[in-house]
């Protein structure tokens, strides 16, 4: 499911502002082998990961995933660089209870390539390939193992930065209301 301007104008500016400032170490994922630039904690991280905890978002993932009910989000910010060996293989995200993945546009500028990929695990049959999302836009993907994703090879010159993380499953905290 694409949500257009996620991330409101006044969201998109605060946090363009404070990327260029961001800093960023290489990382691997060890369970995708998936390699990237990634984020060190700063006020984007902050405030991504206070959005997505938000009861209202829970309800809204819960409905359309049909899982839940939904205790948590954690997240993180990567960034992948063309030509620096920035890779995103085929994987499911179906572990530790996992419920959905949700990822954030933060480019400011336009990228190529880099596509979010979503193939059938049966037969690797391309079943969407989402590659016009805008700053600010965001993308639940439902976990199952079913199916499985990546994003394309990044071409051209203009990195690629999102915000992806989990939905997790759980009592809610009192704390969050509702």
């Amino acid at each position: 499911m694409v949500l257009r301007s996620f991330l409101s104008a006044g969201e998109r500016e605060w946090i363009e502002a404070r990327l260029e400032d961001a800093s960023f170490h290489e990382h691997k994922i060890e369970a995708t082998g998936k390699t990237e630039l990634l984020m060190e904690p700063n006020g984007i991280s902050a405030l991504l990961l206070f959005k997505l905890n938000d009861p209202e978002m829970f309800e809204l993932v819960e409905a359309v995933t049909g899982g839940g009910p939904i205790a948590f989000f954690r997240g993180r910010t990567y960034r992948m660089v063309p030509d620096a060996g920035h890779f995103s293989p085929w994987h499911d995200d179906a572990v530790l209870d996992r419920i959905a993945a949700f990822t954030i546009n933060l480019s400011p500028s336009p990228f190529e390539g880099a596509k979010l990929q979503v193939k059938s695990a049966a037969d690797d049959e391309l079943l969407t390939e989402i590659g016009d999302l805008e700053f600010g836009d965001a993308v639940l993907i439902e976990i199952s193992r079913a199916y499985q994703h990546r994003n394309s090879p990044l071409l051209g010159s203009v990195p690629k930065t999102s915000y992806a993380g989990f939905f997790y499953p759980g009592e809610r905290s009192p704390l969050a209301g509702r």
